[in-house]
């Protein structure tokens, strides 16, 4: 659909309980379907999703470091040698 343009109709689905065993679904196939997922949407957006990957990465990288940088203050090192070493 992203890549066809193609148009779309919905169609409404019934679930109903699982029968036999049990989801076959595994983190891999999480991760392939995120997988493909991100590769729409820099298909779809080109540079706009690659800036938001990168964006992504250096939130999470600040996350982190605050993190480490908190939890080594709790601790008691220095300030400099907290920063240090979170850095």
């Amino acid at each position: 659909m992203v890549r066809g343009q193609l148009q779309v109709a919905e169609i409404p689905i019934v679930f109903s309980q699982r029968g036999d065993g049990a989801s076959k679904t595994n983190w891999r196939q999480r991760a392939n379907a995120l997988r493909h997922l991100g590769r729409l949407y820099a298909y779809r957006y080109g540079s706009l999703a690659r800036a938001f990957s990168f964006s992504l990465v250096g939130a999470s990288r600040l996350a982190v470091d605050a993190a480490f940088y908190l939890g080594l203050q709790a601790v008691g090192p220095e300030h400099r040698m907290a920063r240090f070493l979170s850095f």
